[in-house]
């Protein structure tokens, strides 16, 4: 069964949903399986779907943290993400470990700027590495199982 995307916002106010269900499937409804979907206005966006923005913020960081939506480790930003209690640390490209929430107020170019992330499959040689960057390798390899 196909749903348009007016289909799954008449059934987000039939309360057929949760926020993370509702914006899962628009996702789903505006592009294929992987590829990204840029927002250029939340608030905007928010409004045409009737969703709060909190709810909005919420439910995307759900998506991030069951790896629904992956699009900050796509462009190369992101290492690695951990829950702690309420809060979804991600470890980016500098190494830093922030919260989540520091981030998503911010655009895609904005991050991008700040980070200049460093290539993908880009591999410096072990003896090259820091015993701290060893050591954080070595953790991420644990949690990935790679």
């Amino acid at each position: 069964m196909n749903l348009s995307p007016d289909d799954i916002k008449q059934l987000w106010e039939d309360e057929h949903y949760t926020p993370k269900g509702y914006l899962h499937h628009l996702l789903l409804a505006h592009c294929p399986p992987g590829e990204p979907w840029k927002i250029e206005n939340v608030t905007e966006f928010c409004q045409r779907w009737n969703l709060p923005e909190r709810q909005f913020y919420k439910a995307k960081a759900a998506l991030i943290a069951a790896d629904l939506i992956d699009e900050a480790r796509r462009r190369g930003l992101v290492l690695a993400s951990q829950r702690q209690g309420e809060t979804t640390l991600v470890c980016l490209v500098d190494e830093r470990w922030v919260p989540f929430e520091q981030l998503r107020s911010q655009s895609w170019d904005d991050l991008e700027a700040q980070l200049q992330p460093t290539m993908v499959g880009a591999e410096a040689e072990a003896t090259e590495l820091t015993t701290e960057q060893q050591q954080i390798l070595a953790a991420m390899s644990r949690l990935t199982g790679g």
